[in-house]
């Protein structure tokens, strides 16, 4: 069996070698278009802050490690033009067609960049690989911006503003909706995000969008105009469809290819797994387009599992989504009340207002907490924020959720306790007992 895989990021990584491990005879190619391979893009903004000192740390392996340790062929700087599902080959820019029996699509997703004039000046940046940070990183030292314009308030956007802020560069983070980080937090539970934003000196515009950027500052389309050196577009990222709708694979209403329970497109010999395909939303039961690295592992995974003949399906996808903003901790999981009321499904919440651990120790900051459920004790969301605990107070609702443990077995749950951790009667417990 011969399998091409097209993208060499984590999940086309991951497809390959636990396919190695599964089969030691199946023949497996990695095409990436990029120079660099398995590059942790999860940490690309913690390099652009100096966080991370060395480009090379982010990257996970090389072709020269894979051919060594899994007898891999991946091969940098080779894009893919063309699939002919009839012949099962594709072509490789500048290179000789690659024949195949089974192909695997793991390209990714590409930042989008909205339709405002101006959006391609040479300060105007986007960011999807080392390269783009290496960019920015250039112009900073060569131009040295005072004034930073980011465009969008999700993850992307709320860390490249600290990263940004690090730098000590005044930051600007204008964002169309009504709160930042939209579709994982509600309005009430962003706010104080907002406000630690705020606290550092970061601006925000909400409702608010972008007209134009000019050479020196940028036009709102409240007619108020902001001095700017450098932007960055982060309004979200759409997936890298092109070689799919070459393909005539057939895509779904969220604008990702539809698979199976087993990956598999349209076509049963091309798999995907990644930014690119429409998954199943566990809460709403309706299709979801959700970009996350452990996600996409866990497809990718299924994908080189039924290659080898084993029955390991992917049935449903969770939201869950963590971030460090300034030393806090924001994460949730599962469905927000916009995604609950869009999808016309009852709900009940309470919000918790407490502290992470004994209250006789120091730096113990308030913590703010919401869990919705519905009248028979399901679990249907959380979210989170605080200085410390939140992630795995989160991770135990997301087990809690996946689980079918109800509401009111969350004050039974035995969970680990000493003073720097948590109190007697834990976060979690509490939160079952106010249902």
């Amino acid at each position: 069996m011969k399998v091409v895989i097209i993208g060499g990021g984590a999940a086309g990584v991951t497809a390959a070698t636990r396919l190695r491990r599964l089969d030691e005879n199946a023949e497996i190619i990695i095409l990436e278009q990029n120079n660099e391979l398995s590059v942790a893009n999860c940490g690309l903004l913690y390099y652009l802050s100096g966080e991370v000192k060395d480009r090379n740390d982010l990257i996970n392996t090389t072709p020269e490690k894979l051919k060594q340790q899994y007898n891999i062929d991946a091969r940098l700087n080779a894009e893919v033009e063309f699939i002919n599902r009839r012949e099962k080959s594709v072509t490789i820019k500048g290179r000789d067609k690659e024949y195949y029996d089974k192909l695997i699509f793991t390209i990714g997703a590409y930042q989008l960049r909205p339709d405002i004039d101006g959006v391609l000046a040479e300060q105007v940046f986007t960011i999807r690989d080392l390269e783009s940070i290496e960019r920015i990183k250039t112009y900073i030292k060569d131009m040295a911006p005072s004034k930073a314009i980011i465009v969008g308030g999700g993850y992307i956007g709320i860390e490249a503003a600290e990263a940004l802020h690090k730098l000590n560069i005044d930051v600007s983070v204008i964002d169309s909706r009504s709160h930042i980080l939209n579709g994982d937090f509600d309005r009430e539970m962003a706010a104080g995000i907002q406000n630690l934003l705020r606290s550092k000196g970061i601006k925000i515009y909400l409702e608010t969008e972008v007209e134009a950027f000019g050479d020196k500052d940028v036009t709102l389309n409240n007619g108020q105009k902001l001095d700017y050196d450098i932007a960055i577009i982060a309004t979200g990222v759409k997936p890298d469809l092109r070689l799919s709708v070459l393909s005539d694979l057939e895509i779904g209403e969220t604008g990702g290819l539809i698979v199976n329970e087993y990956m598999q497109t349209s076509d049963k010999d091309i798999y995907a797994a990644g930014d690119d395909i429409e998954v199943i939303n566990l809460i709403t039961k309706k299709p979801a387009r959700m970009s996350q690295a452990g996600l996409a592992i866990k497809e990718a995974r299924v994908i080189a599992e039924h290659l080898a003949g084993i029955s390991h399906n992917f049935k449903y996808a969770l939201n869950t989504a963590v971030a460090q903003i300034f030393g806090y901790t924001a994460a949730a999981v599962g469905a927000t009340e916009e995604d609950l009321q869009a999808a016309g499904i009852e709900y009940e919440k309470i919000h918790l207002y407490t502290y992470p651990h004994a209250g006789y120790l120091p730096d113990n900051h308030l913590s703010l907490y919401k869990l919705l459920f519905n009248r028979k004790g399901v679990i249907l969301g959380a979210q989170g924020w605080g200085r410390s605990g939140v992630a795995r107070r989160l991770d135990v609702l997301a087990t809690a959720l996946i689980t079918g443990i109800r509401t009111s077995d969350l004050e039974d749950l035995a969970l680990c306790y000493a003073p720097p951790y948590g109190n007697a009667s834990d976060i979690i417990n509490t939160l079952g007992t106010f249902v």
